[in-house]
């Protein structure tokens, strides 16, 4: 229940009275007309009270998260309002007079289920923020291209099936968020959209890049995660101002050239259909992340050593057996992912090989591909180090050198036992071994876990 006294303090110009169980604002706050600033959210609001006719100073109105079914013609009244928030109600209609909100900046209407975006936003001529994620929309009005303050627009989980030409007219837009749609095609028209710098475009049924992304002059952040590529066209490469770039969960095989990304420091790969480590990685020297995770990568070639910032790299769940030397180049690395993979292993291959040489009377020749040496501690940053769930028999007395240490991961290896010098890592939290290999009863003052499953 609102205190009645409220309606005394005639001067109050900010109020908030979310997270209650207020189904009816009560008339008595219409003597609040000072009010600049509203929060009624999280409360059980079924409609809009003439209350609010009297509110004509405010410009923030808050009713996110309450039970209302339709956006009618009174706080379309409120002509001062920069900021209406009314995520996750059940507003199935808004009223045509919307549009009479021309000092709005900031809209939000996520997480209600509207037939359509009213036209009438169009009308709304200051509007830098929209956000209409998860209302379950097929298309977006055309009067949205006279919007040309534009700045953020979220169309987040919802059944868009295309991209409409149209955004390339607004010139200001920076921020645009179309995943987890049902989009498989996007023409090169949304390309030009000169000031985007954040593109969110994962989890849709997308095949093939638009052409002309080079276009895309001012892109920092790019996420194409979830989707179906095969392959990058459309000047991908060639977006020198991208810092951040998510191809992860796609169907690639093989990577374009990168002649320009010069600003990149996030690159995820994980979950394609990599067997080679890509040649054109070496061109990227200002990565500090990097992630290959769930690929089929089998050797890890010299040039890695070029990566010379990468402070995290990911090659878990790989087929990797063969590591270059220079990896261990990589000084400020300070999370090094390699469990998962064939380490001390011998490929199927040469299994094959060999069975067939030993029957024809022959000696398989030796194969002693590189893994862990005695180099590893050159990683003197290195805080993270997994090398579980591979077909390790030994590993280096240097491991023991490598006292920046929190976690080491070692378990599910045919480990023959481990050095005493482990005992030297003081710093660390995490520290997992199978309980029978010999030598571990001498480690005790570390924190052992047996058989985590990571």
């Amino acid at each position: 229940m609102i205190p009645p006294n409220l309606r005394t303090l005639s001067k109050l110009t900010s109020l908030n009275i979310s997270c209650n169980k207020i189904a009816v604002i009560p008339n008595a706050l219409s003597t609040l007309s000072e009010l600049i600033s509203l929060d009624t959210s999280h409360n059980e609001l079924i409609r809009f009270d003439e209350a609010m006719s009297r509110w004509t100073r405010l410009t923030k109105l808050n009713v996110s998260f309450n039970r209302l079914v339709v956006i009618d013609d009174l706080p379309c009244m409120l002509t001062n309002l920069t900021s209406f928030f009314c995520e996750d109600n059940q507003i199935a209609t808004v009223s045509p007079r919307i549009g009479l909100l021309k000092s709005l900046g900031k809209l939000n209407f996520g997480g209600n289920p509207l037939t359509s975006v009213p036209p009438d936003i169009g009308l709304c001529e200051n509007l830098v923020d929209a956000c209409f994620n998860r209302c379950g929309l097929a298309r977006l009005p055309m009067a949205m291209k006279t919007l040309l303050h534009l700045r953020r627009l979220i169309f987040t989980d919802n059944k868009l099936v295309l991209i409409p030409q149209f955004l390339n007219t607004l010139h200001f837009l920076s921020e645009l968020r179309v995943d987890v749609n049902q989009i498989v095609y996007a023409s090169k028209e949304f390309c030009f959209c000169q000031s985007l710098e954040i593109l969110h475009f994962q989890d849709n049924g997308l095949q093939v890049l638009p052409r002309a992304m080079d276009r895309m002059t001012v892109l920092k952040v790019l996420r194409l995660d979830h989707n179906c590529l095969e392959s990058l066209v459309g000047g991908i490469g060639m977006l020198q101002s991208c810092q951040s770039m998510d191809l992860s969960h796609n169907r690639l095989s093989e990577l374009p050239a990168f002649p320009a990304l010069y600003s990149l420091t996030s690159l995820a790969l994980s979950n394609n259909k990599i067997t080679q480590f890509p040649d054109s990685l070496s061109e990227l020297s200002s990565l500090l992340m990097l992630d290959l995770s769930y690929n089929s990568i089998i050797v890890i070639p010299s040039f890695t050593a070029l990566l010379k910032k990468l402070t995290f790299f990911d090659l878990s769940h790989n087929r990797i057996d063969d590591l270059h030397p220079k990896l261990w180049k990589l000084s400020d690395l300070e999370v090094l992912k390699l469990d998962h993979n064939n380490m001390g292993g011998v490929r199927p291959e040469n299994v094959e090989l060999g069975n067939m040489l030993a029957m024809m009377g022959q000696k398989a020749p030796a194969l002693n591909y590189q893994t862990i040496t005695d180099n590893v501690s050159k990683l003197v940053n290195l805080r993270t180090f997994t090398l579980s769930n591979n077909s390790l028999q030994n590993l280096p007395s240097s491991l023991g050198t490598m006292t920046s240490l929190t976690e080491l991961w070692i378990q599910n290896n045919p480990l023959s036992s481990i050095p005493d010098s482990l005992s030297n890592l003081r710093n660390l939290s995490i520290f997992t071994v199978d309980s029978g290999v010999p030598g571990v009863a001498s480690l005790r003052q570390l924190v052992l876990f047996d058989e985590p499953d990571q």
